[in-house]
């Protein structure tokens, strides 16, 4: 990332770990949230600014405190870069159970 000068990202997960791991499959078929959390803070111990979008429907819209909790245990808001994180209802049709409105 340093060699092309990244100087931010937009990085998304779908959830807590269990929901994130349900949704977002690695093509060899490992789990993906710590992973994915994992190249975060090191883009951040790189001085790259980071935008960590959460995705959120009905089905997981009951871990956000959960995925809140994690992040400020992993600290990420402390790396050399900046952090920040928001969320984002994911589109679905408007007669799907899951589905939520910004």
């Amino acid at each position: 990332m340093e060699a092309y000068s990244f100087y931010s990202l937009q990085i998304t997960v779908d959830g807590v770990r269990e929901q994130n791991d349900c949704r977002r499959l690695h093509k060899d078929g490992p789990p993906t949230y710590e992973c994915i959390l994992q190249n975060t803070a090191l883009a951040l111990d790189h001085g790259i600014k980071v935008n960590l979008r959460v995705n959120v429907n009905g089905d997981n819209i009951g871990g956000i405190k959960a995925l809140i909790n994690d992040l400020r245990a992993r600290r990420l808001h402390e790396h050399k870069g900046e952090f920040r994180f928001y969320f984002k209802a994911v589109s679905e049709d408007i007669d799907s159970p899951s589905r939520v409105t910004e």
